[in-house]
């Protein structure tokens, strides 16, 4: 995807991509956490869930998220917070390298539905594999 003319180019950011930008991270270095659950972490309860979107920032605080109930997000809470370090990493990262993810889409036609009118009709197709902020739009 583009941006407006002589704005530069921005590309959606896949899970592929994602281990690359935290390759170094600490947190996967040391084996603490694997790159599929902290990026289950992040695009299911940091960034993904109704609560995410519901924020002005369109994700948890690191005190929301390590409030999370241990029924909200499979991790376990003493894991959580070099989780967190983690995804704040991937945020400046993804944004000094110019990219977005699904739910930063998501989050803007959120923000857009709420200045301007609904969206009347959506297709779907593999609903299972959206998030419940994808679900909630």
């Amino acid at each position: 995807a583009k941006r407006a003319s002589g704005a530069g180019e921005r590309s959606l950011l896949t899970f592929e991509g994602f281990g690359r930008l935290l390759q170094g991270h600490s947190s996967l270095k040391d084996k603490q956490l694997h790159v599929g659950a902290l990026y289950r972490e992040v695009f299911s309860y940091i960034k993904g869930s109704r609560e995410a979107m519901a924020t002005p920032r369109g994700y948890l605080s690191r005190d929301e998220y390590l409030a999370l109930a241990s029924k909200q997000s499979p991790l376990e809470p003493a894991m959580r917070p070099a989780a967190y370090d983690a995804f704040e990493e991937y945020l400046k990262k993804k944004k000094k390298n110019g990219l977005y993810d699904v739910c930063d889409l998501v989050f803007h036609l959120k923000t857009q539905q709420r200045r301007h009118s609904p969206l009347h009709k959506v297709v779907i197709d593999e609903v299972q594999d959206l998030t419940m902020a994808e679900l909630a739009l």
